[in-house]
């Protein structure tokens, strides 16, 4: 392979991956619902929160900040939990296994609908 060949792959590639960062959906409506044990226990919209909080859910505890949430710690041995680090984006998803908890973002398909 020549140089030229090389250059237009890494070219390819980078507009791949910048097309794929930039091109997420937008939501300025982020909602969190909270389940335990598969039933929806509390939802939360990010983008109306304005001072940071803890909740208890499920026998874990959940840090709520304006814009994104995660999981502080449960009370289970192993923590995944809260190495799963913060939530702010439409379609992420955090569980606590063992406490059967799941945090679930869901958001506006684009900034303009304001749907789902």
């Amino acid at each position: 392979m020549k140089t030229g060949d090389w250059i237009l792959i890494f070219a390819v590639l980078l507009a791949a991956a910048l097309l794929f960062l930039f091109a997420q959906p937008f939501s300025g409506a982020i909602k969190a619902t909270v389940f335990v044990n598969g039933r929806a226990v509390a939802e939360i919209d990010l983008a109306r929160v304005k001072t940071a909080y803890t909740m208890e859910a499920g026998g874990c505890v959940l840090q709520v900040e304006p814009g994104r949430i995660c999981f502080q710690r449960g009370h289970c041995p192993d923590q995944t939990c809260a190495e799963a680090g913060w939530l702010s984006r439409a379609g992420q998803t955090a569980a606590c296994l063992p406490n059967r908890t799941v945090v679930v973002l869901s958001g506006a398909p684009d900034g303009v609908t304001g749907g789902v």
